[in-house]
C-alpha cells in the first residue's frame, strides 16, 4: 500500500510528522488526531476512541515510528471496503485493524513455540520466564484457565487476541 503513495504524499505525511516527533524520531499517539486533521481528514470521536484503543495496544501507550504512520496513511487514501454487515469501515481504522492483526500474530507466534496455532500451558510458562516473568504455577493455570475459553487445554489464536482485549478483530 505504501508504494502507491506519491512523493509528494510522503513530503506531506512526512512534513506533519516532523512536526510532532519527540526526540527519539516517534510520534506520541496522543497527536494523531492533530497530525490528521492537518492532512485534512476530519475523524469522528468514535473513529479516533478507536484509533488510540488500537494504537495504545501495539504500542503500548508510547509512540509511532514514521513508518507506522506511513502504512496508516497509505492506507486512509484508498476507498473505504464494506464489513460484514454491509457498512462501511473507515480506512483510517481498516488500516490500523490490518496493522493490529499482523502485531497479533506475531506476538501469538512467539508464545507457540512448537508452532501448531495454539499456546500449551508449558509454552506460556516457557515464554513468560524467558521474558523475566517468573510467575507461580498457580498464576499460569489462572492465566489459561482464563484465556482457555472452550476448555480445551490451551490458548487458539483467537482466544489470545480475546485475552489481549482486540476481541473485534476476529469478528
Amino acid at each position: 500500500m505504501v508504494d502507491r503513495l506519491t512523493d509528494a504524499q510522503v513530503k506531506a505525511f512526512r512534513s506533519v510528522f516532523d512536526d510532532h516527533k519527540n526526540n527519539n524520531g516517534d510520534v506520541e499517539y496522543r497527536y494523531i488526531e492533530s497530525m490528521l486533521n492537518k492532512l485534512g481528514y476530519e475523524p469522528s470521536e468514535e473513529e479516533m476512541e478507536d484509533v488510540y484503543g488500537h494504537l495504545d495496544v501495539f504500542c503500548h501507550g508510547a509512540a509511532v515510528s514514521f513508518s507506522h504512520f506511513l502504512t496508516l496513511m497509505a492506507n486512509k487514501f484508498n476507498t473505504g471496503t464494506d464489513d460484514n454487515d454491509g457498512k462501511k469501515k473507515s480506512d483510517l481504522h481498516e488500516a490500523i485493524d490490518d496493522e493490529l492483526l499482523k502485531e497479533m500474530k506475531a506476538a501469538f507466534r512467539v508464545f507457540d513455540g512448537d508452532g501448531n496455532g495454539f499456546i500449551s500451558q508449558a509454552e506460556l510458562k516457557h515464554t513468560l520466564y524467558n521474558m523475566g516473568e517468573k510467575l507461580s504455577d498457580d498464576d499460569i493455570e489462572d492465566m489459561m484457565r482464563e484465556a482457555d475459553e472452550d476448555g480445551d487445554g490451551q490458548i487458539s489464536f483467537k482466544e489470545f487476541c480475546r485475552m489481549m482485549s482486540i476481541q473485534e478483530l476476529m469478528g
